[in-house]
């Protein structure tokens, strides 16, 4: 028995009145549509097969950074007839799946974050360290140094308790990253955990802010 997404999407907003929603917005129906997938497997007793994990994998990988058009996507691909499979696309670069559960995955990616800092080793990423202290200013400043960089990814590495996207500014924060690369996330770590990121990405820092 597979997946069923009719019934996975019922009563959620389709449509044009899904495309008028925020991404925030956007992003909490599609973490809801994985919820029911991964508790219609539940309901039959059984864990993805060989065919859908990959699929429901790269979709919440894709949906913790953003990209709703692909989690919804490979949603639809998971939920196929297995008489009408196609196979998994090989074209996307996503971290190895390690096996952990896609329910634990999902709790990363409804919260903007993913479980580790195992990046495409060819794509170029640089973190930005934010502070409650750190001004909007200096990270105007910080997106406009890295439109030289052609950096695929940018991660806002904010120092709990502070989280950047509670911010006042974080709309004009949010835009002036997102204009200098592929794709923009916000992770919320902790101070101790600040040696072992800057030993994983590159970290831009303004000496004396951050």
């Amino acid at each position: 028995m597979g997946l069923n997404l009719n019934k996975a999407v019922a009563g959620m907003p389709v449509g044009d009145a899904f495309e008028k929603l925020e991404l925030p917005e956007k992003i909490a129906v599609v973490a809801l549509l994985y919820r029911r997938l991964l508790s219609e497997l539940s309901v039959q007793q059984r864990d993805a097969d060989s065919y859908e994990r990959p699929l429901l994998y790269r979709g919440i990988y894709w949906l913790g950074v953003g990209r709703v058009g692909e989690a919804i996507q490979y949603a639809t691909l998971a939920c196929r007839d297995e008489r009408d499979r196609l196979p998994v696309p090989s074209t996307d670069i996503v971290p190895a799946d390690e096996g952990r559960p896609l329910a634990d995955l999902l709790s990363y990616a409804e919260r903007g974050e993913r479980p580790d800092w195992k990046y495409p080793k060819d794509e170029v990423t640089y973190g930005v360290l934010v502070r409650a202290v750190t001004s909007r200013e200096v990270l105007l400043e910080q997106a406009t140094l890295l439109t030289r960089a052609d950096a695929d990814r940018i991660v806002l590495i904010s120092v709990a308790p502070h989280d950047v996207r509670e911010r006042l500014d974080w709309s004009d924060i949010r835009m002036a990253f997102d204009s200098v690369s592929r794709e923009l996330e916000v992770r919320v770590v902790p101070e101790g955990d600040l040696e072992m990121i800057q030993d994983t990405i590159d970290v831009l820092k303004p000496p004396a802010l951050n």
